[in-house]
């Protein structure tokens, strides 16, 4: 995944998010599938969280549209790189309780 500014642009005007899916990018968020912008979306969140951590994450239900297979691997996730923090996480899926 790529951020950059709209072209014409500087950074505090905005940024544009331009995604590999295989050898595909997709220039626009609208292009993708629920479950394609939900796994966007919690990737930038997590990587700022790596970046300036805080005590405690709130997560309500951030792998509704995902599979079981990245519903687990978001658990996996969250309990390898964070865990010094604390979450209370929303879920309806085994996945995510059973591997975070």
């Amino acid at each position: 995944a790529k951020l950059a500014p709209p072209q014409g642009c500087g950074v505090l005007d905005g940024l544009e998010f331009k995604v590999a899916l295989g050898d595909t990018w997709k220039e626009n968020l609208t292009e993708l599938s629920g479950g394609q912008r939900s796994l966007v979306a919690l990737s930038l969140i997590l990587a700022m969280l790596l970046f300036k951590p805080a005590p405690i994450y709130i997560l309500d239900e951030v792998d509704a549209a995902l599979d079981l297979s990245h519903t687990q691997n978001i658990g996996q996730m969250l309990r390898s790189h964070f865990r010094h923090s604390q979450f209370v996480v929303v879920s309806l899926k085994d996945g995510m309780f059973t591997n975070a």
